[in-house]
């Protein structure tokens, strides 16, 4: 029997039509809608190995599902029959007693106990409460274990002798797995996954990722950014290993909360645990050398693999896996350094976030669990510091009562995607606890031993539900970056073969992801493959281009550009690959610079903002002049010094000027540049930029780099108007100053904002 315990607010839920032949009678009342408030869910899924003994199955049943109120401190009981959980079923007639009798069963020990209809199918709605038992997952065996360990096989034959199988049969066998897409989105990430060879799922190791080449390259480059952005904020990198002793789980507290979910194996007589998390292995290394006031605050990173058990019915895609790669970080410091790590770890977060353009949707405040180690002192102190925090940085957030950690609170942040979906992915928890279990200590500053504060933290979460939310938000459209396949290179016709073979050595000798298509099919035929494969920029190589040198270039999303220089593309592209820019089209930053505009004529701030923050909207890529509002004078008094003292060799300046909604003009300040206008004319045209006030005359100076309108390749200037946006929608209430000096010095690349 297999069993999934959902702990939730509540569960909705009414018989809608039979799902076989014969269910359940049901009474009038019993085809109504239900509702039950703070109820323990058990789907359940009764197998044939369970028709062996019934009535042992219902009281294992029974004793299971105590067992996990008791976890919980549930009052209330659903039975839920719930057939997906399972793929080797026991018969209608044999499951039903089962449930019948266990509901019995739990009645009679008093328990309030509610049995969903039997045989039917059901809508349902439920809220899961979010805390680490609400959802739990359990196989009982008729033997009475609940780990789902599989009893020893009787083998052919004797020690040293070969054991009898058919290995054609047993490849049938493992080789069933196939994705049933009949009800999955096109954007769904298994599809994608397919479609983009990325990666694949497999019945041998159920949960667990097979990464192909191209995903593997999204993979590493993520953990790259990830390892490059830790190193500059001061984190040191470990790894620990994937199996541990029992009582380490046992010390941390992890063994009474998880021990169902661990996997477990012996190793001379004795027991270990796979780990489900990397957190007491952190311990251990805190503990390896004695440690100062001097070495605190102390952040250490660790992109553990970790390994839960879950049922292959709740399995989905990369979403919830078996095995997964989570991005943890352990802070140890003083309770006096507490509030400003908790500040750059919320910083850390939101650069991260911005990079991917993923908003965060809601921040939750997840306060002390009924099941909890730690006195209610240290919860209080605990609670206070993070409170104190999100109060101070003017962040909005809700109290998720009875959600934290089983060893302290925690501040989650849910962002939302694309499609309006959210998810909870970064985590501050704070941990006054398991320091004491594991007698952490420095020595202080009046030469004292002291208990270090622990911070628990994670910035992607899992690594591979990341990825797929990434994919799915994006459609598969990566920035060029994070593409498996940066450049396609494609020849016209046969005879500009060995010219491609040559371009594509080039750009490989320049560590460009590339790869080459000589098909003997047409040139559209070739561009509609790339583009399945979202791949950022597709070069053809006809004749003329051989002739003259050059080279015609498809972006993503884009009209195909002619007469580029070799050495200029890889330049640029090499350029924005390790900038880790996010590549947009003409069309898409305008956009972006349009709808930015419309946002600032909405707020009374012009002055305001300038006044304070002069340097910041400068530095950022862009400033507007808005000639109709009545600090136009002041405006242009106050910026156009400052432009003229910019170099103009380093800073090309554009200026657009827009009169009823339509370009009248686009030059290049600086003459020595060669930009052609005319198609950026045709873009902001089409797109019609509205003058909110009176439609009037309005001037749009961009300060870009490199390359025209391409906004978010400004990096990291823009992750700096970023924050300024934030500040202007009431996130914080004063504006930093920034020094125009240290801009330019990131400009030219010689040091981070």
């Amino acid at each position: 029997m297999k069993i999934l315990s959902l702990h939730c607010d509540y569960l909705k839920f009414k018989a809608v039509k039979k799902a076989i032949k014969e269910p359940e009678e049901l009474s009038e009342n019993q085809k109504k809608a239900s509702e039950i408030k703070e109820p323990l869910v058990i789907f359940t899924a009764v197998e044939k190995s369970d028709e062996l003994n019934l009535k042992k199955a219902s009281d294992l049943l029974v004793e299971n599902i105590l067992d996990l109120m008791k976890k919980v401190d549930a009052k209330k009981v659903v039975v839920y029959p719930y057939a997906h959980l399972s793929s080797n079923l026991s018969s209608p007639k044999a499951a039903l007693e089962v449930l019948t009798e266990t509901e019995k069963k739990l009645k009679e020990k008093k328990v309030d106990v509610t049995r969903a209809p039997f045989g039917y199918y059901k809508e349902f709605e439920l809220k899961c409460k979010g805390h680490p038992l609400a959802e739990l997952s359990r196989e009982i065996n008729l033997d009475g274990s609940k780990e789902g360990k599989l009893k020893p096989q009787e083998t052919a034959g004797v020690l040293g002798t070969d054991e009898k199988y058919d290995p054609t049969q047993l490849l049938r066998q493992i080789s069933k797995t196939k994705l049933d897409t009949s009800k999955l989105k096109e954007n769904d990430h298994r599809i994608l996954g397919q479609k983009l060879d990325l990666f694949s799922f497999s019945e041998t190791a159920p949960g667990m990722v097979f990464w192909h080449n191209n995903g593997l390259v999204i993979y590493n480059e993520l953990v790259n950014y990830w390892r490059d952005e830790h190193k500059k904020a001061g984190y040191q990198e470990i790894s620990t290993p994937q199996i541990l002793d029992k009582k380490l789980w046992q010390v941390s507290g992890h063994w009474e909360k998880y021990k169902d979910n661990i996997f477990l194996t012996t190793y001379e007589g004795r027991e270990f645990a796979v780990k489900p998390m990397n957190c007491p292995g952190g311990m251990l290394v805190y503990k390896a050398r004695p440690k100062s006031y001097k070495d605190l605050p102390l952040r250490v990173g660790e992109l553990g693999i970790v390994h839960r058990q879950e049922l292959s019915g709740v399995l989905a895609g990369l979403f919830r896996v078996i095995k997964f790669t989570q991005d943890d970080a352990h802070i140890f410091c003083t309770e006096k350094q507490l509030e400003n790590e908790i500040v750059l770890i919320m910083k850390l977060i939101n650069k991260f976030f911005t990079k991917f353009n993923l908003q965060f949707d809601h921040v939750e405040l997840s306060t002390r669990p009924e099941k909890r180690i730690g006195s209610d002192e240290v919860w209080d102190k605990a609670e206070k510091v993070l409170e104190d925090v999100l109060k101070k940085e003017k962040i909005n957030y809700k109290i998720n009562k009875g959600d934290g950690a089983f060893y302290g609170p925690k501040i989650d942040f849910h962002i939302k995607d694309s499609l309006g979906r959210t998810h909870q992915c970064p985590t501050i928890q704070l941990d006054f606890a398991m320091p004491e279990r594991f007698e952490l200590e420095y020595n202080g500053e009046d030469n004292q031993k002291h208990r270090p504060v622990m911070i628990h933290r994670v910035i992607y979460g899992s690594l591979e539900r990341f990825i797929g939310i990434l994919l799915e938000h994006t459609n598969g459209n990566l920035p060029v970056w994070l593409s498996p396949i940066q450049v396609r290179v494609l020849s016209f016709t046969d005879r500009n073969n060995k010219a491609c073979e040559m371009l594509f050595e080039k750009l490989k000798e320049e560590g460009i992801r590339v790869d080459i298509d000589l098909e003997s099919t047409t040139v559209n035929d070739k561009v509609r493959n790339a583009e399945l494969m979202k791949i950022p920029y597709i070069i053809v190589l006809g004749d003329k281009e051989e002739q003259n040198n050059t080279l015609a270039v498809r972006q993503k999303g884009e009209k195909p550009q002619f007469g580029i220089k070799t050495e200029n593309f890889i330049r640029d592209l090499k350029e924005k690959i390790k900038n880790r820019g996010d590549y947009l089209s003409n069309k898409m930053a305008i956009a972006n610079l349009s709808n930015l505009i419309n946002e600032l004529k909405q707020k009374d701030f012009y002055k305001k903002f300038i006044e304070e923050n002069p340097d910041a909207f400068l530095a950022a890529g862009f400033f507007v002049l808005d000639l109709d509002s009545e600090n136009h004078k002041y405006q242009l008094d106050f910026f156009l010094p400052k432009l003229n003292k910019l170099a103009i060799s380093e800073y090309p300046f554009n200026e657009i000027k827009i009169q009823n909604d339509e370009i009248k003009e686009a030059k290049i300040l600086d003459e020595n540049l060669k930009i052609d206008t005319n198609n950026l004319v045709d873009e902001i045209n089409n797109l019609k930029i509205k003058n909110d006030y009176n439609k009037k005359t309005s001037k749009i100076v961009a300060i870009l780099k490199d390359d025209l309108w391409n906004l978010t390749c400004l990096s990291p200037s823009l992750d700096v108007l970023r924050i300024h946006l934030n500040s202007l929608n009431g996130n914080c209430e004063k504006f930093e100053k920034i020094n125009m000096a240290s801009f330019m010095d990131v400009r030219k690349g010689k040091k981070e904002p």
